[in-house]
């Protein structure tokens, strides 16, 4: 009878420490996923926040001077 209560016990520790880290894990999953989408709405809420892309300018007389190639 020793041995199976010795079993039982260690099954149960087991399954405590199982739980216990899952439980971890959960927490963990859910605050990261919590605080990506708040980052993410803070910038979605913020006009502020994003810039405009800069626009690039071509300077077609500099790009004739090269005489790469012939433009009519």
């Amino acid at each position: 009878m020793g041995k199976e209560k010795q079993a039982k016990h260690y099954q149960e520790l087991t399954f405590l420490i199982t739980a216990v880290l899952m439980l971890i894990i959960l927490i963990a999953g859910v605050s990261w996923s919590l605080s990506f989408l708040l980052k993410r709405l803070n910038i979605v809420l913020n006009p502020n926040a994003l810039e405009p892309p800069a626009v690039i300018q071509f300077n077609i007389k500099e790009f004739k001077k090269l005489d790469l190639i012939k433009i009519p």
